[in-house]
């Protein structure tokens, strides 16, 4: 029920960004992972049982673009939202509403060393399943800023009733 995968190369030419992820034989220290767990999936076959996880994460880096982890909820802050990408639902990628905004903890996104018009990628995860190519919309593409976030990453659909500092839309907000 574990599937663990690593970025084993990625390359942007003629606007399409190619992603390439193999399957995990072993975690190293330091590399970013993709995890997905099924469903009913058994903790206790974790495959990285007996690893620390620890704050000094590490990013994959090639020459066009850079594999980041987080581990905590984590402040993303651009200059150019064009850099920024993140993996969600489906295989899709997705860039930040604005230039700073609110990331879950225990994700990744992808940052682009030039901030060039990505116009459509290829994520090929090394078992067959490859999403082709797909178009990404030059306009903002939305991440979850519907709601409030804590500091600590949580989200709340609608205004927290407890006193304390939130993220709405990546700005502080503090309800008093």
């Amino acid at each position: 029920g574990w599937t663990v995968k690593e970025l084993s190369s990625a390359t942007f030419a003629d606007g399409t960004l190619t992603l390439n992820f193999a399957t995990a034989a072993s975690i190293e220290a330091g590399k970013p992972y993709l995890v997905k767990v099924a469903v009913n999936a058994d903790l206790s076959l974790a495959p990285f049982a007996g690893v620390i996880v620890s704050k000094d994460e590490a990013s994959y880096t090639s020459t066009d673009v850079d594999f980041i982890p987080t581990l905590g909820a984590t402040a993303i802050e651009t200059d150019d939202v064009r850099k920024i990408l993140f993996l969600g639902a489906n295989n899709t990628l997705y860039r930040p509403t604005s230039t700073s905004s609110m990331m879950k903890g225990f994700r990744a996104y992808f940052q682009l060393k030039e901030a060039a018009e990505v116009k459509s990628y290829v994520l090929d995860f090394g078992d067959g399943d490859t999403t082709g190519i797909r178009s990404i919309d030059n306009g903002p593409l939305t991440m979850e800023n519907d709601g409030f976030y804590d500091l600590q990453g949580r989200r709340f659909k609608s205004q927290p009733a407890q006193k304390g500092v939130y993220v709405k839309n990546g700005k502080k907000v503090i309800i008093k």
